[in-house]
């Protein structure tokens, strides 16, 4: 803790060139991956880890990995410094996979803490990913083959974009112009007493504070989603049924946010001052879905989401073409893509009006829809295997009785799926 508090204390008050003469930075270097990999075992505290990553942002990240400080400060560290994350054969190795539980674990660390936590280390798992080295990229094909733990970390990812997408765009960019439309009206904002007008502009001033923060690590985390799954080992996991329907999910409720209906609503005056970027926010989730767009699984998969709608994609490639969103080829792929979930979802509608009503047996009793891989819970309850490894993933309990629950107590009903795939066939 004295190191960290050290370091970073001449880091904020000293030239490069000076910290580089007075403090020895390559121990201090090797001290952090030794302790961050080590984990839990070690450094026990996840304030302590996390303020490892802060000696690691702040000193060895080259600053164009870093936001516009705006105070006027330079950079901590020099050349030498900033070639340590990229030439030092622990941090391409080891680095990458230490942070990823680092990512997990700060959620202990309080809600505003958190926040700021996660942006440093997304900033460094980027730079490591594309400014590093071909070990570095292995390193991260190598975290993806880990399926129990990509899978934890992938949802995790999902589930802080979920959180992020629905504070600021469903809740808090919408106050904010609310707020403003509210002061463009001379006439009823005169009418508020001094009290009414006080408590707004507070309440204002928060909005503004929380969402500039908030929209930071969004932005990080749906660019991590991007980078990441260019890589066709990494797209892997992303496929498994625990995963895809989440996926889908989670990329079709941001083009909602930003090109749907909804998109006036969090249309404000002055979006950069909040982090907000809706041009490159759409680029990002739509390079996301190009990436994924020749795979029949996530086509089939768009259409089951539940912000799906058939003037969505058509709407959103229309926006992305005129604002040059992505890179041509990105493009294309999404006007593939787009034709490919339209003839999907015609099919699935065709399929169902064939199949009918199906028997309430064959039916999963979360989701309501067939089931094609049914097993039986301890508590007696059958379920579709992707519904309940979803739920295994936030909660380690069966849904039905609350006790605890591991995914090597699920068992296959054989008997049911047989028979609901002669009754398809039939």
């Amino acid at each position: 803790e004295d190191v960290v508090s050290f370091t970073l204390h001449f880091a904020g008050h000293m030239s490069p060139i000076r910290l580089e003469s007075d403090v020895h930075l390559r121990p201090v270097f090797e001290l952090a991956i030794a302790l961050l990999t080590a984990g839990a075992k070690i450094a026990h505290s996840p304030h302590l880890r996390a303020r490892l990553s802060e000696v690691l942002f702040e000193v060895y990240l080259e600053p164009s990995f870093k936001p516009s400080r705006g105070d006027g400060r330079v950079a901590a560290g020099n050349g030498m410094a900033h070639g340590l994350l990229r030439v030092h054969p622990k941090a391409a190795s080891e680095l990458a996979p230490a942070l990823l539980v680092l990512y997990g674990d700060v959620e202990q660390t309080g809600h505003e803490d958190k926040l700021m936590h996660r942006h440093r280390i997304a900033r460094i798992l980027k730079y490591l990913y594309t400014a590093g080295t071909d070990a570095h990229r292995q390193t991260f094909q190598r975290i993806a083959q880990d399926r129990e733990g990509f899978v934890k970390f992938a949802n995790g990812l999902m589930n802080e974009a979920n959180s992020l997408v629905a504070s600021c765009l469903s809740e808090i960019l919408p106050e904010i112009r609310a707020f403003e439309q509210q002061q463009q009206d001379t006439t009823a904002w005169g009418r508020l007493s001094e009290q009414e007008r006080t408590e707004s502009n507070e309440r204002h001033e928060n909005n503004e504070r929380m969402v500039a923060q908030k929209m930071l690590l969004c932005n990080d985390t749906m660019d991590m989603l991007t980078y990441m799954t260019s890589d066709k080992e990494i797209q892997k996991p992303f496929l498994l049924p625990e995963l895809l329907p989440r996926l889908a999910s989670m990329l079709l409720s941001v083009l909602v946010q930003l090109v749907g209906s909804r998109g006036l609503d969090i249309k404000v005056l002055n979006p950069e001052k909040y982090n907000f970027h809706p041009r490159d926010l759409v680029g990002q989730v739509c390079t996301t879905m190009a990436n994924f767009a020749a795979y029949e699984a996530f086509q089939e998969a768009i259409p089951l989401t539940g912000y799906f709608n058939a003037d969505l994609l058509p709407k959103t490639v229309k926006l992305v073409r005129k604002i040059r969103a992505l890179a041509p080829a990105h493009l294309e792929a999404l006007e593939r893509l787009v034709e490919s979930v339209n003839a999907s979802h015609a099919q699935s509608a065709d399929s169902e009006d064939r199949l009918g009503e199906a028997p309430e047996e064959f039916l999963d009793p979360v989701l309501y829809t067939i089931m094609d891989d049914p097993v039986l819970l301890p508590s007696g309850t059958i379920v579709n295997r992707p519904t309940i490894m979803q739920h295994l993933l936030n909660d380690p309990t069966d849904p039905f009785s609350r006790q605890p629950l591991s995914a090597d107590q699920l068992v296959d009903a054989v008997d049911l799926k047989q028979r609901i795939e002669a009754w398809r066939r039939k």
